[in-house]
C-alpha cells in the first residue's frame, strides 16, 4: 500500500516535487509520459521541431503543472525542497510569465542534486524563513492573473524552451535527479 502524504497536491514524486495529476494523494516514483518524452529527446534531438512531440510535451506539462499557481504554492510549502529546487520553480514561473531564467537549467539541476546539498548544506538547504525570497508571493499573484494558455505557450514556444521544459519535467517527475 502506498504511503499517504499531505502536500496540497495529488501526487508526490521521489524528487519531492508534487503534481496535480490525479493520483489520489499518493507517493509515486515517476511519471511514465515524462520518461518517454525525455528518452525521445535524447535519442532524436530533432524531435523538438516535430509538432506531435511538442503536443505530447504540452499535454504532459499541463497534466503535471497546471493550474500553475496552485502547483507553485504546493512547491513553496513543501519543506522537502532545497533552496535551488525552489529557485528552479521560480525560474519556471519566470519563463511562464514571458521572462528568462536566472540560471541555466543544467546549472540549477546540478545545485539541486542531493550530493550538492549534502556537500554544502548551509548554502543549499532551503531556509523556511526565506521562502518568500525564493518564490515571492507577488510572483504567484502575477501568475494567478496570467492566462494559462499563454503561460504554457511561453514554456514551450521555442525549441530551446521546449528542450528545457522536457528536461525540467524529467528532473521533477522522471528519474533525472
Amino acid at each position: 500500500m502506498s504511503k499517504r502524504v499531505d502536500t496540497g497536491a495529488d501526487a508526490i514524486y521521489n524528487s519531492g516535487f508534487t503534481s496535480h495529476a490525479s493520483r489520489s494523494n499518493i507517493k509515486i516514483e515517476t511519471d511514465s509520459d515524462t520518461i518517454l518524452l525525455f528518452q525521445e529527446l535524447i535519442s532524436t534531438p530533432s524531435k523538438l521541431d516535430n509538432w506531435d512531440y511538442k503536443e505530447k510535451a504540452l499535454k504532459t506539462t499541463a497534466k503535471l503543472l497546471f493550474p500553475l499557481a496552485p502547483w507553485v504554492m504546493a512547491q513553496r510549502a513543501n519543506t522537502m525542497h532545497s533552496k535551488h529546487a525552489l529557485l528552479f520553480v521560480r525560474d519556471l514561473v519566470q519563463v511562464a510569465l514571458g521572462g528568462e531564467r536566472s540560471m541555466s537549467v543544467r546549472m540549477r539541476i546540478d545545485l539541486m542534486m542531493d550530493s550538492a546539498v549534502e556537500a554544502d548544506p548551509i548554502h543549499l538547504r532551503a531556509d523556511i524563513s526565506q521562502t518568500d525570497s525564493y518564490i515571492p508571493m507577488a510572483l504567484i499573484d502575477q501568475l494567478r492573473d496570467y492566462d494559462a494558455g499563454c503561460a504554457l505557450a511561453n514554456l514551450t514556444d521555442t525549441p530551446e524552451k521546449l528542450r528545457e521544459m522536457v528536461q525540467s519535467l524529467y528532473v521533477m517527475f522522471g528519474t533525472g535527479r
